[in-house]
């Protein structure tokens, strides 16, 4: 099984193919992606209540497409309400998990919001995925304090830190919550290795980073890196299937 634990639903303020779910459906079976854990960039970038809401109205009928919720630590109570509406018991079986994306919430996630806001988060125990990349507002060493502070729950470093991957290599060590995804526009093959040695096979996650770019730049990234076969099967898949409680 392939899992890409990092895409993204909607239109950019870039210029990039605009894809459709159902185009997210076609490239998925033509490069053999069994599953997609996406993120609405509507929510993302602007207005995370609405870009939730049509992202759900979006995937509803395609199981192959789960979601996470998006929140923002600058509206701690709205993101509260958001997880309650798309996590809590009468919620949204497709949406497993939750997004952050400091730079574009232009928060870093050292702040005593988002420290409350991870303390929410951890009442549901699924997986979080944070934007980490190598500026101030986005260092992964600015996700440390909380996952230090909720030491079950499972978040993820997003790009690994980007153009700074051997900096959330380092953050990674430091508390074993700590999940390090390895998609971004620096591909080098060499970091996958060392995500690897650092903190083992099982705390590192396929993702793409598509709709942004496309699922075959990770996809050769990955075959570059020179993974055993359990590396690979575990990198690619098993890890989320685990951490995603996926079927």
């Amino acid at each position: 099984m392939i899992v890409d634990a990092h895409a993204h639903w909607g239109n950019w303020y870039f210029p990039i193919a605009q894809l459709s779910v159902e185009d997210i459906v076609a490239y998925m079976q033509a490069q053999g992606i069994d599953v997609t854990i996406l993120s609405s960039s509507l929510a993302i970038a602007y207005d995370f209540c609405e870009g939730n809401r049509r992202m759900a109205e979006a995937i509803e009928p395609y199981p192959q497409l789960l979601g996470y919720v998006v929140v923002n630590s600058n509206y701690v109570e709205e993101s509260i309400a958001e997880m309650r509406r798309y996590l809590g018991a009468e919620g949204y079986p497709q949406f497993l998990g939750i997004k952050v994306h400091p730079l574009l919430a232009q928060h870093r996630y050292d702040t005593p919001q988002s420290l409350a806001l991870t303390g929410a988060m951890a009442e549901y125990g699924l997986p979080v995925l944070i934007h980490t990349f190598g500026s101030p507002l986005e260092s992964p060493w600015n996700v440390l304090p909380a996952a230090q502070a909720y030491p079950d729950l499972p978040i993820i470093l997003a790009h690994m830190g980007g153009n700074a991957w051997w900096e959330g290599v380092r953050v990674a060590q430091e508390s074993t919550n700590l999940y390090l995804e390895i998609c971004s526009t620096w591909t080098d093959p060499e970091k996958i290795r060392a995500a690897i040695d650092a903190v083992g096979p099982k705390r590192v996650l396929f993702g793409t980073d598509a709709t942004l770019f496309e699922a075959a730049h990770m996809l050769g990234t990955v075959e570059d890196a020179g993974l055993s076969s359990e590396e690979y099967a575990l990198v690619m898949g098993e890890n989320a299937r685990r951490l995603f409680r996926l079927d």
